[in-house]
């Protein structure tokens, strides 16, 4: 007697075909598509800020013109205190017997404590205390506040005469002074400020924004003279 054998997997497929073939026809029904879920609003990413400026070493933002910073130098407030951001590093009694030689800048006096000389500094005629605020150069926002035991000297600048610089702070980090004295001289060009580690010689530039002076290390040749821009200058 014979046995029947299952299908093989090639009858399968083909029932399988035909199956299919048979409900595309006219009668047949199309299969629903599967249940959508409802859609769910995606938050919209608010759109990024631009990346800040990047900085330069004078502060500026890079792709403007850089430029030195000129700080009228303000260290008395109303009511004869003491401007925001100065403070006093020391007190002592004195007396200012000129007008400055490091300055034209109205107010300003060259005057002494004991055997210490001190130019320029600050009158507070605010108040009319008798007081005057004279600047660390390598901090200007630290202040010697003179007591003065005689009046001031009544001014001698011209009024409107062009104000003279007396700090420079330069991008090697030299904060330079004045030379109220006799300075040296290099290259045939005279000794204008005095830095700690060297000297300006010549008159600062002052045809662009960006100032620059000629800087020469103590003892350097005239040769070793090099341009330096200029970061602040305080008035």
């Amino acid at each position: 007697m014979n046995r029947l054998r299952p299908p093989t997997a090639a009858v399968i497929v083909a029932l399988g075909l035909a199956a299919c073939s048979g409900s595309s026809g006219s009668g047949g029904s199309t299969p629903s598509p599967p249940a959508s879920h409802p859609s769910v609003p995606h938050a919209t990413a608010a759109p990024s800020a631009p990346p800040p400026a990047q900085s330069s070493v004078s502060g500026q933002p890079t792709g403007q013109p850089a430029g030195t910073q000129v700080i009228t130098y303000p260290p008395w407030a109303a009511a004869g205190r003491l401007a925001d951001g100065i403070s006093a590093a020391a007190a002592q009694s004195g007396s200012c017997f000129t007008t400055s030689s490091a300055t034209t800048a109205p107010g300003a006096y060259r005057c002494l404590a004991g055997n210490a000389l001190y130019d320029p500094c600050f009158a507070d005629t605010s108040s009319g205390a008798g007081k005057v605020a004279c600047p660390n150069p390598e901090n200007p926002d630290s202040v010697v506040i003179m007591t003065l035991t005689a009046p001031l000297p009544p001014p001698v600048t011209a009024a409107g005469s062009p104000i003279i610089p007396w700090l420079l702070v330069l991008t090697n980090g030299q904060h330079c002074l004045t030379v109220t004295g006799t300075g040296g001289t290099l290259g045939g060009k005279n000794e204008t400020y005095g830095c700690p580690g060297g000297g300006v010689y010549g008159q600062p530039d002052q045809s662009d924004r960006q100032w620059s002076v000629l800087f020469a290390a103590s003892g350097a040749p005239a040769s070793a003279m090099t341009p330096m821009a200029v970061i602040r200058a305080y008035i």
